[in-house]
This record gives structure tokens, sequence and C-alpha cells, in this order.
């Protein structure tokens, strides 16, 4: 099974993104943001389009701090739940 995945960073300067396939079991790492695994997908009772799409996503450790590097001034990031 594979889907694509799409996104990045759109400020200036662009950080490293990705776009391409996502292919079950082979995992993807996006510099500064963090891996991603195709774990599944379940078809439509039609069969022809994705009802549900399942991956794993292990974020880079520095995620949050390139994150907030890179916002527009005045912007915050959401405080961050601890559970």
């Amino acid at each position: 099974m594979k889907t694509t995945l799409d996104g990045g960073w759109a400020y200036d300067p662009p950080l490293p993104g990705y776009n391409g396939d996502l292919i079950e079991g082979e995992p993807v790492t996006i510099p500064g943001t963090g891996t991603f695994e195709l774990i599944g997908i379940t078809l439509s009772r039609w069969g022809n389009s994705p009802e549900t799409i399942t991956f794993c996503f292990t974020p880079d450790p520095n995620l949050l701090d390139n994150a907030k590097k890179h916002l527009p001034p005045g912007q915050t990031l959401p405080s961050q739940d601890e559970n």
C-alpha cells in the first residue's frame, strides 16, 4: 500500500519538506520535523478510495523549537498538554 505525503515549512527561508509517496513499512524522515511511517490503509466499501489512512509520526526532538523560530511575528504556539 502507498499514499502521498505533502507538507513542509512555507516560511522564508523555507525549511525541509516532503512531497512524495509514503510506502507501507518504509519510514520517511523530514529533517527538523520527524519521521512518518505508513501503517495501513482501509479502502472504502466501493474500493476506489481510502476510508482510513493510518500512519505513525515520531517527532524530531527539536520540532517545537524549530516551529517557534519560524512563526510569523506576534504568533505563538498553543500550550502543550503534558498527558
